[in-house]
């Protein structure tokens, strides 16, 4: 993702009218294209503030070392490469009218980001939330993060991150799944707000898991009540 395209974001905001999204097919000179811009050499160009944000957001300083593993991962550069340089025409309506924009391939590039997130590509885990975070909050978000997020969620848990912490707790309830493990999932989002204290990591990621413990710890409250209603145990 060399930038957040604009016009993607003009796009799906505006999600009345979505077509079926169809692969792009890479090409020969496609590949020889991607490989030029996302070796090691020249992928700090295509890449130029991910290094910064990753460590804003993670706390983690090994970016290094995940980006030349990362250039090795074809299925990363074709992410990057599809989402950054290929787009399909999306035709949406506002007010009556409608119009033509250009939409990237993002249900690819997430496809593919979420297959080499399962390999171990911990950057994959980070774009592909990047993308989902920035783009898919409202309208359709629901769908898309039902289907992509609880893997990078679970990626970033384990290398326990701040923000993976909050994920993974936000992944493992209703509407991702039927669970209400509140209790536990309390637990685990303490163990990470201390830990991300401990750490002196950014306010604004340490408040944000802050809010969502303190929701939890709300919501098993109010299981607790609903149990005893009915008659039941905690």
């Amino acid at each position: 993702m060399k930038k957040l395209l604009t016009t993607a974001l003009f796009s799906v905001l505006c999600f009345a009218n979505t077509p079926k999204e169809h692969n792009y097919k890479m090409t020969n000179s496609d590949i020889l294209d991607m490989n030029q811009k996302y070796s090691y050499l020249n992928v700090k160009k295509e890449l130029p503030t991910l290094d910064k944000y990753y460590l804003k957001v993670t706390g983690d300083k090994n970016y290094e070392q995940y980006l030349k593993e990362a250039v090795k991962d074809k299925k990363w550069k074709e992410a990057n490469y599809i989402f950054t340089y290929k787009h399909y025409k999306n035709k949406i309506t506002i007010s009556g009218k409608t119009k033509k924009v250009n939409m990237p391939y993002y249900k690819q590039a997430l496809q593919l980001f979420k297959e080499s997130s399962e390999k171990g590509n911990i950057l994959s885990s980070f774009q592909g939330y990047l993308i989902i975070n920035k783009f898919f909050s409202l309208k359709q978000g629901n769908k898309i993060q039902k289907e992509f997020l609880p893997e990078f969620a679970d990626k970033l848990y384990k290398k326990k991150y701040c923000i993976g912490y909050a994920l993974k707790a936000k992944t493992s309830v209703p509407p991702f799944t039927n669970e209400k493990n509140y209790k536990d999932l309390s637990e685990m989002l303490d163990n990470g707000y201390q830990t991300c204290k401990k750490e002196e990591m950014d306010d604004y990621y340490v408040n944000e898991l802050k809010f969502i413990l303190s929701r939890f710890k709300a919501l098993y409250i109010l299981q607790q009540r609903e149990d005893k209603r009915k008659g039941g145990r905690t």
